[in-house]
């Protein structure tokens, strides 16, 4: 990427940015299941995962950030699920973790039940606890602030915790078709985000951890039998996150310390419809419409003396005075693909030969603005997402 700033005074500054971060997971599991009768079943498992990871922002030929990581995470797990009686199911497990960074063992419960009130319907519900050691970091003040990065928590932060509560019902209808409805209450506490306060000197300063609120409703109905499958699926959501980024221990609104993440999109709705033609064709359809991203709005500009101004014209640069923390949102996201699948039998080798068009209406979608103050007023220009996208490809089973 190639970032280049224009003063009043027509200097040019010119500057190449370099951001590589990179993710490799090497996982090996194993488990063993003992059927201790027709209802009841034990399993008993190992996992180890090693992450080699590395971030690199380099500027021109100076390098500001550089860390690679190898991070160990072991895992062995147990669970068993007892069918009580015709109408009654429970499953009880848990999990130990090692992760290599931290000195504790990190112990994650979780429990579950289905009871089948009718011959077509079933209350279900589970709780559990759940660590996270990888997350993606985002700060809406760097220029590459569109793009998401992995990052492993470090030694002196806490691993990612939260708990799940779900309780559900699902009905089966008849013909295929299947629904269920579904909340969820998940309290994380620890969250991790960048610290804006940071010192660039100190590495283990660069995020900072808080707690958060996540809970939401989903529907969903399913048809898995005949020609035409697919699902229809909705959901109602609502995420929090509090932070005391000036650890003067209150968090407020005002600060912006308590705020909806930039993932959060409260209303999002999704169709996948498949048609079988015939027994070697296939077409799909997939729509998605859902609340736009949140964001932090620009709400004027104010003169610095900082960057290309000079004697002549000490203020040739302006920048960018910012509202509450992700307090706006862009417009609503809508795209709809399709595709056609064929399958093909080339030297008695099972494969399908695919064809799809992303975004097939070619529906501007923004993924974020850009501002331009040396107008006046300021103009903003929206930056869209993928426009009309054909594609094809060819798919093989070995």
């Amino acid at each position: 990427m190639t970032l280049s700033k224009t003063d009043s005074l027509a200097g040019t500054a010119s500057n190449r940015i370099i951001v590589i971060n990179d993710v490799t997971d090497w996982t090996s599991e194993n488990k063993l299941t003992w059927f201790l009768s027709r209802h009841h079943t034990a399993t008993l498992g190992f996992s180890i995962k090693t992450l080699s990871m590395s971030f690199n922002e380099k500027i021109d030929a100076v390098t500001y950030f550089d860390m690679k990581q190898s991070p160990l995470i072991s895992s062995i797990f147990m669970q068993d699920k007892w069918q009580v009686g015709a109408l009654f199911a429970l499953q009880f497990g848990l999990r130990a973790t090692k992760y290599e960074l931290h000195k504790r063992i990190y112990l994650e419960p979780r429990v579950g039940f289905k009871y089948n009130l009718t011959e077509n319907l079933a209350l279900k519900g589970s709780w559990g606890v759940y660590d996270q050691f990888l997350f993606t970091t985002n700060d809406e003040n760097e220029i590459l602030r569109i793009v998401d990065f992995w990052e492993p928590v470090s030694k002196t932060q806490k691993a990612q915790s939260n708990q799940h509560f779900i309780v559900g019902i699902e009905r089966w209808m008849g013909e295929g078709f299947t629904g269920s409805t579904e909340a969820y209450y998940k309290p994380y506490s620890s969250i991790l985000d960048n610290n804006p306060a940071n010192n660039p000197a100190d590495d283990a300063d660069d995020f900072i951890s808080g707690k958060g609120t996540a809970w939401g409703i989903e529907f969903l109905l399913k048809k898995t039998a005949g020609n035409l499958t697919g699902w229809l699926g909705y959901s109602y959501s609502f995420v929090e996150k509090r932070i005391d980024f000036n650890s003067d221990g209150q968090i407020k609104h005002s600060q912006d310390e308590i705020y909806n993440p930039n993932y959060y999109r409260p209303h999002v709705g999704n169709l996948v419809l498949n048609y079988r033609i015939n027994s070697k064709n296939a077409i799909s359809l997939t729509w998605s419409l859902s609340s736009g991203q949140p964001y932090t709005p620009v709400v004027g500009k104010v003169y610095t003396q900082s960057g290309y101004g000079s004697m002549e014209n000490p203020y040739s640069n302006l920048t960018t005075i910012y509202g509450p923390k992700n307090s706006a949102r862009y417009p609503a996201y809508y795209r709809g693909d399709i595709g056609w699948l064929r399958d093909i039998h080339p030297f008695g080798i099972r494969g399908k030969f695919k064809v799809q068009v992303v975004n097939f209406t070619n529906h501007f979608n923004a993924l974020f603005y850009s501002w331009d103050h040396s107008r006046s007023p300021s103009r903003v220009t929206a930056i869209g997402m993928f426009p009309i996208i054909p594609t094809m490809g060819v798919e093989f089973e070995l």
